[in-house]
């Protein structure tokens, strides 16, 4: 059974995960073969959910923050073509 600060942070990537979902596919979808747009979706949900304790709003927006994690898997995609 996970801590009550575990259940917290899957309640709020539930509901990150629902009002981003279609901003971070439409990232993958211009740059990432067809085929790979998914999981490279999920990929970056992962690397939100593991890295979510270190957003530090006085950075800048949650959205951008995100965003930007997308577009570093797009660019490690990219490279490796």
């Amino acid at each position: 059974m996970g801590t009550k600060l575990e259940k917290t942070k899957d309640q709020i990537f539930e509901v990150l995960y629902k009002r981003y979902y279609s901003l971070i596919y439409s990232i993958m979808h211009d740059n990432v073969k067809k085929g790979l747009v998914r999981d490279y979706t999920q990929d970056v949900f992962v690397r939100i959910y593991e890295k979510l304790e270190f957003y530090d709003k006085n950075r800048g927006d949650f959205k951008n923050w995100i965003c930007g994690v997308a577009y570093s898997k797009r660019k490690r995609h990219n490279k490796n073509i």
